[in-house]
């Protein structure tokens, strides 16, 4: 086993160039520095090409590759971006997270111990506007975690490059909340997991323009269900027994959770938004 492992870092972006430069420079900055960066622009109109064009000549030895593709989401985005990865881990960034200067430190150190296919850290949120912060906590069990209908946040995870020679993708098809999806088959796939208790990343919540506005905001209950049926019958699952009893768990939550949401509608529908809320407001 080597013990120093090239990353791939994959960052999808759309409309976001001010953010962007901060996140590429967050991962320029990084103490531990055998890593490549792939920015995929998702149709883009301002001026993330020369944005970018820009950092390359100025941090050459980042190896800062720019892939520019019509819109699509970020899924595709970062589904393009692996088709690029050298790399013998892949770390995806959002263009609106921050990595810590000794977050590839951290991970690579684990990987000299453990060989996992899967790293996570904590992470960090910050709301710009209300100038708040507070922590997302991945230690422990992930798959538990995931299957209860918990998530971690894009940046927490470092991939093993053999997931997606293995078949690992982000699926297309789910347009929100597919942080989630991703990486519940991630860690299914994996056959060493290790959680890092420490906060390397920072996810930023503002009011910029998202690859994501343009989805429907409503629940894609029946894509989820469809997604955990996919992962049921999988061949190669490294624990297969332990494994689906996680998926029907999850699948359980699925179903408790649209069920939720359809009664909710319900109501709506029969006493009126004003009454729903205040019947909301009573029970709070």
């Amino acid at each position: 086993m080597r013990l120093d492992k090239k990353i791939s870092v994959v960052i999808p972006t759309f409309q976001r160039s001010y953010e962007l430069r901060k996140t590429i420079e967050s991962v320029v900055a990084q103490e531990f520095q055998a890593f490549e960066i792939i920015i995929v622009d998702d149709g883009s109109t301002d001026d993330t090409r020369e944005v970018v064009e820009e950092l390359a000549r100025t941090h050459r030895q980042a190896n800062i590759l720019y892939v520019y593709k019509e819109n699509g989401g970020a899924q595709s985005a970062r589904n393009r971006g692996i088709v690029e990865c050298k790399g013998d881990y892949i770390q995806f960034v959002d263009s609106d997270d921050l990595l810590s200067p000794n977050n590839f430190c951290k991970k690579n150190a684990v990987l000299r111990q453990h060989d996992a296919d899967m790293v996570v850290s904590n992470v960090a949120i910050h709301w710009v506007e209300e100038g708040s912060s507070s922590t997302l906590n991945n230690s422990g069990d992930v798959i538990s975690l995931l299957a209860s209908g918990g998530s971690i946040h894009t940046s927490a995870p470092l991939l093993s490059r053999d997931l997606f020679v293995r078949g690992l993708i982000w699926n297309p098809t789910i347009k929100r909340e597919q942080d989630k999806v991703f990486a519940f088959r991630a860690a299914l796939m994996s056959r060493n997991i290790v959680t890092i208790n420490e906060t390397l990343s920072t996810y930023v919540i503002h009011s910029g323009p998202q690859i994501s506005d343009s989805y429907h905001r409503m629940p894609q209950f029946m894509s989820f269900l469809l997604e955990d049926l996919s992962l049921l019958f999988m061949q190669d699952l490294p624990k297969p027994i332990v494994s689906r009893l996680w998926i029907l768990r999850h699948i359980i939550h699925v179903t408790r959770r649209a069920m939720w949401y359809f009664l909710k509608r319900a109501i709506l529908l029969l006493v009126g938004r004003r009454l729903y809320d205040k019947l909301r407001m009573a029970n709070k």
